[in-house]
């Protein structure tokens, strides 16, 4: 430390952390005014974080106020600056504190160990003395920024230098919602055979994992309804029904087999079970939008057909709610009757 570096960080015009860091910067200087503290130790001497005392040292080179001799890289060589002094600290003149320089001694002379270094016998230089002015000065060097910065963060509407823009940390990536996901990766979670639906984002990153694996997804549902009639994934309330991982991952759509009597069985049970939700829940909303005004004869024919080559419970159900939201909003955006006017008698 210098007191000249001491005297020149107090007077300059700069306020908030950026001050703060050029005390620390000139504590940290040596006679040539070359200051390398790291970020940890300008944080623990200013009580800054590290990241404002890395921008208030990147600051007060851009403002000049210190010239930047290496930029340096990593902890075991910091960035390299220079506090602009004009004098040493035996050659400041007028400093209240600084030693005056002592003359050259003769060859042979003999010194007394009380007065050798300028301090008690048996003491290194700095001793005990001069450090606790050294300590007391700076402390309140350190405790006039602090107030100093206290107040403009008091009295200023805009932010610190360590909140600016552009130095804040990146924002965390937000959950994807329902409606991010793909869709197919959904159909395979809602047609999964577990008690508990699966959530489609545990199981995103497998899903684009197996991306050029698996077969369309269609050929994945019909492989969990053969799987899930199998006496294995029935029994005991499906305990025994893999995860979707696992079924994607070690690829036990493969293990879906089923003879062609089976096979026919399942396809037959789905032509009716289909059938007959297609009159009792899809139809009246086909009729009633229809009614609205929303469809003509031809499109209600065409999503009638739509629905029949739906091919699982999963895709018929969507596709009858997307045509009830539809025929809601019709209803919500219908205009109100016109009053009936009464004759008067």
């Amino acid at each position: 430390m210098t007191w000249a570096a001491q005297e020149w960080a107090r007077k300059q015009d700069v306020k908030g952390p950026t001050k703060m860091v050029l005390v620390a910067l000139a504590y940290f200087a040596d006679e040539d005014g070359l200051s390398f503290p790291n970020a940890e130790s300008i944080a623990e001497y200013t009580g800054l974080s590290e990241r404002a005392a890395v921008t208030g040292r990147q600051e007060a080179v851009s403002l000049g106020l210190v010239q930047l001799v290496s930029a340096g890289g990593g902890r075991k060589n910091p960035m390299r600056v220079r506090v602009p002094l004009k004098k040493t600290m035996h050659q400041v003149q007028g400093i209240k504190g600084a030693p005056p320089k002592a003359a050259n001694p003769a060859p042979g002379a003999c010194f007394k160990p009380e007065t050798m270094h300028g301090g008690p016998r048996n003491h290194a230089p700095g001793a005990p003395a001069v450090e606790a002015v050294k300590q007391r000065q700076d402390r309140q060097t350190l405790s006039t920024v602090l107030s100093t910065s206290t107040r403009a963060r008091e009295e200023s509407p805009e932010p610190p230098v360590e909140e600016s823009v552009g130095l804040q940390d990146s924002p965390r990536p937000k959950t994807p919602a329902k409606t991010d996901f793909p869709a197919d990766l959904v159909r395979l979670c809602k047609a999964y055979p577990k008690p508990k639906r699966p959530d489609p984002a545990k199981y995103l990153r497998v899903w684009l994992d197996t991306a050029e694996d698996r077969p369309p997804v269609d050929d994945l549902l019909d492989a969990l309804a053969i799987l899930a009639a199998s006496d294995d994934w029935k029994r005991e309330c499906r305990r025994f029904v893999p995860s979707v991982d696992r079924f994607l991952r070690e690829r036990l759509w493969e293990n879906a087999t089923e003879s062609d009597d089976d096979r026919e069985d399942r396809e037959h049970t789905w032509s009716l079970e289909k059938n007959n939700r297609i009159q009792d829940e899809l139809e009246p909303v086909l009729i009633a939008r229809k009614r609205a005004g929303q469809i003509s004869d031809h499109d209600h024919n065409v999503l009638y057909d739509q629905a029949r080559v739906t091919r699982s419970h999963e895709d018929l159900t969507a596709l009858i709610e997307h045509h009830r939201t539809l025929l809601r909003q019709a209803i919500a955006l219908a205009p109100d009757p016109a009053p009936v006017a009464t004759a008067a008698k």
